[in-house]
């Protein structure tokens, strides 16, 4: 069901935490699956965060032609507009900025 809802994410099952015989299973939540792991106790789940999504490249657009009005060096300028965006690489938002920063 978890892995269906919310894709495969880095996760750990928790059993007994802070007792004696505490233990621990990590993985991907496609490794467990299909399991039947038959823990007995007090179990605690813990699922990573899932990939932010892209932002759009009209946004990277945008945040770059708002970070360009203070001026800079066209690297901080892409830092800047980066801190703004989500799923860019600092290389693709400097290579998309870079053609146009004599313009």
């Amino acid at each position: 069901m978890a892995l269906e809802a919310l894709s495969d994410r880095e996760c750990v099952i928790c059993r007994e935490l802070t007792k004696t015989f505490e233990e621990f299973l990590s993985g991907r939540l496609s490794d467990f699956a299909g399991r039947d792991l038959e823990l007995l106790g007090e179990v605690t789940v813990v699922i990573g965060p899932g990939k932010p999504a892209r932002s759009s490249e009209a946004a990277v657009r945008e945040a770059l032609a708002e970070a360009s009005r203070d001026g800079g060096r066209p690297k901080d300028v892409a830092r800047k507009a980066l801190s703004r965006l989500s799923g860019w690489t600092l290389k693709e938002v400097y290579a998309m900025m870079v053609p146009h920063w004599s313009d």
